[in-house]
């Protein structure tokens, strides 16, 4: 699945993995609630790389792996761009895609050309959290995103996420 622009990524992240680790992964086992933002923040610069290391080890808890990509979204660099729109992508663990497609509207705009073709996605989860993070994006190509998506979705539980993240309601 890794191109050769996302393997020297991983390989830069493998090189800083480790040395925050252990404190990163204290913070990732929370399983009720998210990490916060600023428990994150006191840990220093590297966390970013941390969390796609720990998001990648298959030896990690899966829920920890999962938690590990929504808390990528505090930090919105080109690496952790890179990283989310690979790991949208079909083929993935669907857990992983969804928690992708969560953190990706933390880049505005930006994301929605990588977040759009996944509201046909095979998987209804994965179509309903990309259609919650295109609701989170406040701008025009979101919203255009979801309206063209509504007529042809079969399915009902996507078909009521358009129109709640539309501001609808239920169709």
């Amino acid at each position: 699945m890794a191109g050769p622009g996302l393997t020297l990524l991983l390989l830069a992240a493998a090189s800083w993995a480790g040395e925050k680790r252990d404190a990163v992964l204290e913070l990732l086992g929370a399983f009720e609630e998210p990490v916060a933002q600023k428990n994150l923040e006191a840990l220093g610069e590297g966390v970013d790389v941390e969390l796609m290391a720990i998001a990648d080890d298959h030896a990690v808890p899966h829920s920890r792996r999962g938690n590990a990509v929504v808390a990528l979204q505090f930090y919105p660099t080109d690496p952790v761009h890179t990283f989310l729109v690979a790991h949208l992508a079909p083929g993935n663990d669907a857990l992983l895609r969804r928690k992708a497609a969560h953190s990706l509207a933390a880049f505005g705009a930006a994301a929605v050309p990588e977040l759009a073709p996944s509201l046909a996605d095979d998987d209804t989860q994965v179509r309903i959290a990309v259609v919650h993070a295109l609701g989170r994006i406040e701008d025009p190509t979101a919203r255009t995103a979801l309206e063209s998506r509504l007529p042809q979705e079969p399915e009902p539980a996507v078909k009521d996420a358009i129109a709640k993240a539309l501001g609808a309601g239920t169709p």
